[in-house]
């Protein structure tokens, strides 16, 4: 069975401001501004990518071809579910599933999960390719304030993405650059979340 997901809704900022990572950096003119702020991007993506997490909230559909079990969400934090969608045994389309009468959202566990009520099942599904579609929100913070969500991350994380920035952009020698991934890594490694069997279709 395959399990796909997409990007529904992205993010509208990232997890460390430009002025916070400027000050790390110990860069004081604007020159760099867009190079820093592109190198921090592909920093918070090898973060989130590493970590299987999601920094700063955004929505994502994932697709299923039926219905397993159990539900494991590629992304953490899981905030929430949002309208389960499916193509029953007739072939007709059907969203009249119903949170906490039909299924479990367990919003605790990381990563999150999906999955029936107490003597309840899912319904069957027509066979064929993303019968399923369940959209879901993670971020640390259900805000619509960047800077609230900023507020959210963890100390770590921020720290490892000024410390990637800070790869990309001086460059070190070798030695000193093993040495900083080191670090970098050993600070991702607590806030790792298992890996499910979805994969990203971007």
């Amino acid at each position: 069975m395959s399990l796909i997901y997409t990007i529904s809704t992205a993010t509208t900022g990232e997890p460390v401001p430009l002025v916070d990572l400027k000050r790390f950096l110990r860069v004081d003119f604007a020159e760099h501004d867009a190079l820093i702020t592109s190198l921090a991007k592909a920093a918070r993506a090898d973060v989130e990518m590493r970590t299987h997490r999601q920094l700063m909230k955004a929505v994502y559909n994932l697709y299923l071809d039926s219905f397993p079990g159990e539900i494991r969400i590629p992304l953490s934090p899981l905030i929430s579910i949002g309208t389960i969608a499916y193509i029953d045994a007739d072939g007709t389309s059907q969203t009249d599933l119903v949170e906490d009468t039909d299924y479990t959202v367990d919003t605790d566990m990381e990563p999150g999960r999906v999955y029936p009520v107490y003597g309840g099942a899912w319904p069957s599904t027509r066979s064929q390719r993303k019968a399923v579609t369940i959209p879901f929100t993670c971020g640390y913070s259900n805000s619509a304030t960047v800077s609230t969500q900023q507020a959210a991350v963890p100390e770590s994380l921020a720290a490892a993405i000024k410390l990637k920035t800070q790869l990309l952009y001086d460059q070190p020698e070798p030695k000193l650059a093993a040495m900083l991934e080191e670090r970098y890594l050993a600070l991702l490694g607590p806030e790792t979340v298992p890996a499910t069997e979805a994969a990203y279709s971007g």
